[in-house]
């Protein structure tokens, strides 16, 4: 979204803000929290790798495998993504 060139989006990256309240932002695009809403079939292999190496880093990180995945905003695509 920053590619946009929204003046808003723009503001909240400088401020280091993660979200914009829909009371004060309501645009019919993808919401900046929801960082597994697919619009696209690419968009799948991105969020594929993502998973993979937020689920390898948790694991180094406490030592044993996550078992549950909670994406932010509790958006996911609708096609299931599974990790092995």
């Amino acid at each position: 979204m920053l590619k946009s060139g929204d003046k808003v989006i723009h503001k909240a990256f400088e401020l280091g803000f993660w979200g914009i309240d829909h009371s004060l932002y309501n645009r019919p695009e993808r919401k900046l929290q929801a960082a597994f809403d697919a619009k696209h079939k690419e968009d799948l292999t991105f969020m594929a790798k993502s998973l993979q190496n937020g689920l390898e880093r948790f694991h180094a990180v406490f030592g044993f495998p996550s078992a549950s995945f909670i994406p932010n905003n509790y958006i996911v695509p609708g096609r299931k993504v599974v990790i092995y």
